[in-house]
């Protein structure tokens, strides 16, 4: 039985897909991390899905906590030696007070209770830890601009009436106030140019999960 907490789940029943198809994260992303944070000891990836981002973070840290609000997802997530993955809210962790060095949400701070994940947030972070929040926006699907356009004419706007309603707090540039209003502690913004071949039923497979 698949395990939910109460949280509005939108992706249990397509896990599978969304861990087929949905992109990782660039390496420069999590160097960029390694080297704000006070030690590499534990980080905690937030909504992870089907850890796309723990993986990332496996390879600078010795341990990574991944959470998930859903246990069918979590189920499709990659095993990773110094990975553990668990059914978690982003709200209530579980994890011990005072012991993670970096928090990462990526693509899913748009689903929490942004007061309650922030104070969870402080109360598991040691003295200098990072918060890293990251998003994709501007995707590009292909090189052909003419096909880009059709693309994002069906991701933005045939399709933005069929998604949930938190999704329309997904900024859509670095300088979004969704973000920076709620920092803990201020660091510059980066944008990252991440580029990956993808199959056609790969892109068609990113736009569905």
């Amino acid at each position: 039985m698949t395990k939910r907490l109460d949280v509005n789940d939108y992706f249990s029943n397509i896990s599978a897909d969304y861990a087929r198809y949905r992109p990782t994260y660039p390496q420069a992303l999590f160097a960029l991390i390694s080297e704000y944070v006070p030690a590499h000891d534990l980080a905690w990836d937030c909504a992870t899905g089907s850890g796309q981002a723990a993986v990332g973070l496996s390879r600078r840290f010795l341990k990574v906590v991944a959470t998930d609000a859903s246990d069918e997802q979590l189920s499709h997530a990659t095993p990773v030696g110094n990975v553990e993955y668990r059914v978690a809210p982003a709200e209530n962790s579980g994890i011990q007070s005072a012991s993670v060095n970096a928090v990462t949400v990526a693509q899913a701070l748009h689903w929490f209770d942004l007061d309650q994940f922030y104070t969870e947030v402080r109360r598991v972070c040691t003295r200098g830890a990072v918060l890293a929040i990251s998003f994709y926006y501007g995707l590009d699907l292909s090189f052909e601009p003419s096909i880009d356009k059709v693309l994002r004419r069906l991701d933005e706007e045939l399709l933005e009436r069929y998604w949930p309603p938190e999704s329309a707090k997904v900024p859509k540039s670095e300088s979004s106030s969704f973000i920076r209003q709620r920092s803990i502690r201020s660091l510059p913004s980066r944008s990252m140019r991440y580029q990956l071949l993808l199959s056609r039923s790969r892109c068609t497979g990113i736009l569905a999960s």
